[in-house]
């Protein structure tokens, strides 16, 4: 029987700091190191976007990169999100290879929304203007036809 009690009591707490690590990491945000990188660190950026009649995916050009990181600023996270209309992806290469994949949601009024994925670790951030986002997909789309 003192072999049954020490695995339960393992177990248990076991789960108790798993539990508690994903707490910290989730609501503490060791796992954030901010929401977006600066512009000077971006190396190359593509976009997934529902622009309304098609899905579809383009490498954004390096003059439309400063548009769509200011139409996702200032943010800050949101711990009490709520389901949004998500309208496309961007996947954000800084030097050095490290992808940032940046979930983009569509809202009716600012601010807009946005969740970041690090490693397997999601962030849900509240900020920038999803009209001004929209606007700047759609120019980054229409520009890299152009390319």
């Amino acid at each position: 029987m003192g072999r049954k009690k020490w695995l339960v009591r393992s177990g248990l707490a076991f789960v108790a700091l798993v539990a508690s690590a994903l707490l910290y990491f989730t609501w503490a945000g060791a796992f954030d190191s901010r929401a977006l990188p600066p512009l000077s660190e971006v190396e190359a950026m593509r976009a997934y976007y529902d622009n309304g009649q098609e899905d579809v995916r383009f490498s954004v050009p390096r003059e439309k990169w400063p548009d769509i990181l200011d139409a996702l600023t200032p943010a800050e996270k949101d711990v009490d999100r709520t389901k949004w209309c998500c309208i496309g992806t961007l996947v954000i290469t800084k030097r050095g290879g490290h992808a940032v994949v940046v979930d983009l949601f569509r809202l009716d009024k600012p601010p807009g929304a946005f969740r970041v994925w690090t490693y397997w670790w999601h962030v849900y951030y509240r900020g920038g203007d999803s009209v001004k986002l929209d606007a700047a997909l759609r120019a980054a789309y229409e520009a890299s036809l152009d390319h």
